[in-house]
């Protein structure tokens, strides 16, 4: 029987030592043998617990590492075999597995094995655990008595038999594998700690960048609307001109320079809001608003718009609502242009609905058409800034892409919420929410 101080000295270059590896996976297998050979450790490889039995019988290991999933003859079965085999008892087996899985861990000791690696495991752990254990096998052949042990564990009872040796194995796996798995924690932590850094930095720059677009698309529209004005106004009064309108061909381009025109100013307008808002300089002046009297003012300056199209609007609205506590230009703003956009998607002879409603606590407002409609994956998308999707006005209006977006951004700060429900060529409908809070009901 070889001596503790002669096992210590032979681990001192571990060339005394041959370790069978059982291991399904000829990758896993090789990169172990590998990573063994490099510590002067003997290694023979088995495929299963089967193969690993015949390679036991032909020549015995000083030690056997073992995965759990192997076909034939899994690592438990083949270790409880090992163990059970009187000539082959005392050679120690490491057991591949997850210690997070508490059935491989009872599995493992009731099948006798002396030590447990968990993985992924480092090469430093693995050396370590294979010294540790040959060291203390040494120990227990010179004396080691197993004990009965029953436990308790998760409202399940086990019983086993188990030395203390096994034991006292299983808890320093356990142990090492707490401690690889905290120094990882700890690299993760701080590596976090540098990635939270990097995102903070990078927010404060694109929330500098985002405040030099706002600035920038603020003073770009602010210096356009000017002369924008000025070509409308001048387009306009020369159409009124009676010389001018006897020529249809430059009534034409004069036309079509309002229009373009018109369409810029809208734009500009957008821009300047959209810029007001995302910059936090939108005040909003709160008094008592009468919904019914804004919605059918707002109705009655679509009239010109709807009536081009032949489209007709029909309003219903719950009786003797209270006034609540909003901004009047801004709601008139946001249901302006719901009803400018049902109009602008619905076809010629159509009708759209407005609608007024309560719950205890809400005003709904609802503006339904009955247009080209929008796709489910476009539905998402509608209230970002410059969306275009595939909805094509009737007759070929044109949009900002900026509307729905402002209305939003408003909505969102009178404390309520703005959606729309649609599917393709079935209409849409948009739905405005409104706290009823503060009013004099």
């Amino acid at each position: 029987m070889t001596s503790l101080k002669g096992t210590v000295d032979c681990l001192q270059t571990n060339a005394c030592y041959e370790i069978l590896v059982v291991e399904d996976s000829s990758t896993q297998a090789m990169l172990l043998k590998k990573t063994l050979e490099k510590h002067s450790f003997a290694v023979s490889l088995a495929k299963d617990g089967l193969d690993a039995m015949d390679k036991i019988a032909e020549r015995r290991p000083n030690l056997i590492i073992s995965d759990i999933e192997m076909p034939k003859l899994n690592g438990f079965d083949f270790c409880r075999r090992v163990k059970e085999t009187p000539v082959y008892a005392a050679i120690p087996v490491i057991i591949l597995t997850n210690l997070s899985d508490s059935s491989d861990v009872i599995e493992g000791i009731k099948s006798g094995a002396d030590s447990f690696l968990t993985k992924p495991y480092t090469e430093e752990i693995l050396i370590s655990t294979i010294e540790d254990v040959l060291q203390n096998s040494q120990v227990k052949s010179e004396g080691s008595a197993n004990h009965s042990l029953k436990f308790v564990f998760r409202g399940e009872s086990h019983r086993f038999n188990a030395n203390l040796n096994q034991i006292t194995n299983l808890l320093l796996s356990t142990y090492s594998s707490a401690l690889e798995k905290n120094k990882e924690l700890e690299q993760a932590y701080q590596k976090l700690n540098i990635v939270h850094s990097e995102v903070e930095t990078a927010n404060r720059q694109l929330q500098h960048l985002n405040e030099q677009k706002n600035f920038f698309l603020g003073m770009a529209a602010h210096d356009l609307r000017s002369p924008l004005v000025a070509i409308q106004g001048y387009s306009e009064l020369l159409l009124e001109k009676e010389l001018i309108n006897s020529d249809p061909d430059i009534n034409k381009m004069l036309s079509r320079i309002q229009r373009s025109s018109e369409f810029m100013l809208h734009l500009v307008n957008d821009l300047l809001d959209f810029s007001a808002i995302e910059s936090g300089k939108v005040k909003l002046h709160l008094q008592d608003t009468d919904l019914h009297t804004l919605i059918e003012d707002c109705i009655a300056l679509s009239s010109g718009q709807a009536s081009k199209k032949v489209i007709s609007i029909y309003f219903k609205s719950v009786p003797n609502l209270p006034p609540i506590r909003s901004d009047q230009e801004k709601l008139e703003q946001v249901v302006n242009n719901l009803i400018s956009n049902a109009i602008k998607y619905s076809a010629p002879h159509t009708e759209i609905s407005v609608t007024l409603s309560r719950t205890s606590d809400d005003v709904l407002i609802a503006v339904k058409d009955q247009g080209v409609g929008i796709a489910p994956e476009d539905i998402d998308k509608l209230f970002n800034p410059f969306t275009k999707t595939d909805s094509k006005a009737t007759q070929g209006e044109k949009s900002t892409g900026l509307g729905l977006a402002i209305s939003k951004k408003i909505i969102l700060e009178l404390g309520g919420d703005i959606w729309a429900e649609s599917q393709a060529g079935k209409g849409a409908s948009f739905f405005v929410r409104l706290p009823l809070t503060g009013n004099r009901a």
